[in-house]
């Protein structure tokens, strides 16, 4: 990689986290170094800086639900491959297993589902049933190997992904959601090829984006950053997922733990 295609993510992300110290005082930026095979991945993980980077996260989303009541989070990227799967995945397992909290982990992304594969579990009936009312709870709301962890898997892809976020039955799950547990996570599509992640980032309560380590282009996170702010959405700060041990005196300084 030239180190033109490096600094694409470096500069980005150094401009994030100067418009997310500004505006939003409790955003964080993690690393994660699982790589892409990911559910168990956490528990099994040598490295005890990937669970201390989780913990570090949850500690976050913790103390925004605590001053800011937040208990939706919606986890996103620019593009395809960044690793949003990987980090919502682990992140869920975290907060149930470490914060023991009641949680839900949603599957918005009906575009390249995959958590019905990570968790080994039946895939027929999911979040667009749901919104339909074609399903109901006890046949979508699936149980976990991990204590208070609840998974809903995407379902049928719908027609327009977009139309079903914008459905009012949307809204009162969403509701629902709220009073039945702890946090809900949704792990949801790419920003810029899908217009249902904007419109699912309005409904939430937070969203974190997810960027990859030297891949990421400034450019495309850029554009997502001002997409958000566009649209309303407020962001909790920035995932970097895949982060190695050299980079800018800045990003060293700032992951230093």
């Amino acid at each position: 990689m030239s180190n033109r295609k490096g600094g694409y993510v470096y500069k980005a992300l150094e401009r994030a986290e100067q418009e997310l110290r500004r505006h939003t005082p409790e955003a964080v930026i993690v690393t994660d170094t699982l790589g892409q095979a990911a559910l168990p991945a956490l528990h099994r993980a040598d490295d005890p800086s990937v669970l201390k980077e989780y913990e570090r996260l949850a500690t976050t989303i913790r103390h925004a639900q605590a001053e800011s009541s937040v208990k939706t989070l919606m986890l996103t990227a620019s593009v395809h491959g960044e690793g949003t799967t990987t980090v919502a995945t682990n992140l869920a397992l975290t907060l149930a297993s470490r914060e023991r909290l009641n949680l839900l982990f949603v599957e918005s992304n009906f575009r390249r589902p995959a958590l019905s594969r990570l968790f080994r579990t039946d895939a027929t009936a999911g979040l667009t049933e749901l919104i339909l009312k074609s399903a109901d709870w006890e046949s979508v709301v699936k149980e976990t190997a991990q204590p208070n962890l609840f998974l809903i898997t995407a379902g049928r892809p719908p027609s327009n992904p977009t139309q079903l976020f914008e459905l009012d039955r949307f809204a009162e799950l969403l509701e629902e959601f709220r009073t039945e547990f702890d946090h809900t996570l949704f792990d949801a599509p790419p920003l810029l090829p899908y217009a249902e992640a904007s419109v699912l980032a309005t409904k939430v309560d937070r969203v974190l984006l997810v960027a990859q380590a030297e891949r990421t282009r400034g450019d495309s996170l850029a554009q997502s950053k001002e997409e958000l702010d566009k649209i309303g959405a407020k962001v909790l700060g920035v995932v970097l997922n895949r982060k190695k041990s050299f980079g800018p005196r800045w990003l060293q300084r700032y992951f230093s733990l």
